[in-house]
C-alpha cells in the first residue's frame, strides 16, 4: 500500500509500479475534512486530498 497527497506522487508511484509490472492496480482518492469553530458555529474544512495505491506483485 503506497499513501501519498500530490497528483506528482501519484503519477511517481503508478509509473513505478508499471515498471515493476504489478496486476491488479488500484487508486482510491479520499477527501479528508476538519472540524472548525468560527464563534459558536462548527464546519468542516476541506484538507489535503490522500491517494491510497494498492497492487499485486508480479509473480
Amino acid at each position: 500500500m503506497i499513501s501519498t497527497t500530490s497528483l506528482e506522487g501519484l503519477v511517481d508511484a503508478t509509473d513505478t509500479l508499471g515498471q515493476l509490472q504489478a496486476h491488479d492496480v488500484q487508486v482510491v482518492q479520499a477527501t479528508v475534512h476538519r472540524m472548525q469553530r468560527r464563534g459558536s458555529q462548527a464546519r468542516l474544512a476541506a484538507a489535503e486530498p490522500l491517494f491510497l495505491i494498492a497492487a499485486e506483485r508480479p509473480l
